[in-house]
Formats: C-alpha cells, sequence, structure tokens
C-alpha cells in the first residue's frame, strides 16, 4: 500500500476528521510536502497575531449566556498588561 492507494488516502482522511492535530501529511523524502510545511507556518502566524488581538469579554459572556450552556466567569489577572501576562504566566488568574 502507498499514499496514493484510495483505502491509505481513506483511512487519513477518516483520522483526520477526529482531530485538529495535523495527521498524515504525507512526505517529500524525508522532510514534509511543501504544501504543508507553508500551511503550518501560516497557522503559526496566525496564532502568534490572534494573542495580540483584544479580548471582548463581555460579549464572550453574552454568548455563552445566549445559547445557554451555563454562567460564565470571568477572570482576571495580577498582570498588569497583556505583555506582562503573555511573559509572567506565574501570576496566574485571580476570580
Amino acid at each position: 500500500m502507498t499514499a496514493q492507494d484510495p483505502a491509505v488516502r481513506e483511512f487519513w482522511d477518516d483520522l483526520r476528521k477526529t482531530t485538529q492535530a495535523r495527521i498524515g501529511l504525507g512526505r517529500a523524502g524525508t522532510a514534509l510536502p511543501t504544501r504543508e510545511v507553508l500551511e503550518l507556518a501560516a497557522a503559526h502566524a496566525a496564532a502568534r497575531d490572534a494573542v495580540h488581538i483584544p479580548l471582548d469579554v463581555q460579549e464572550i459572556c453574552g454568548a455563552v449566556r445566549s445559547v445557554g450552556i451555563g454562567e460564565p466567569v470571568a477572570v482576571t489577572s495580577r498582570a498588569t498588561s497583556r505583555d506582562e501576562y503573555l511573559r509572567r504566566p506565574d501570576l496566574g488568574r485571580v476570580p
């Protein structure tokens, strides 16, 4: 069986539906295919950018309430800024 075998592709396609993990990506020699490397780099850059986007806690709490999945609890941190929060995880969360 090879990666081009329909049974192999179907197996990985079905397994990918069960996880967000990057599995069964294929290979180009001993490395990942260029497309997969570029997609991973783009996803990583988006995640790094997302950390710095302001979070509207009130809007999220309202959305949680509106779907009836429970009462949200907002927490704060002893950090005085987002930058300090990211650099000092030891400051933790304060209810």
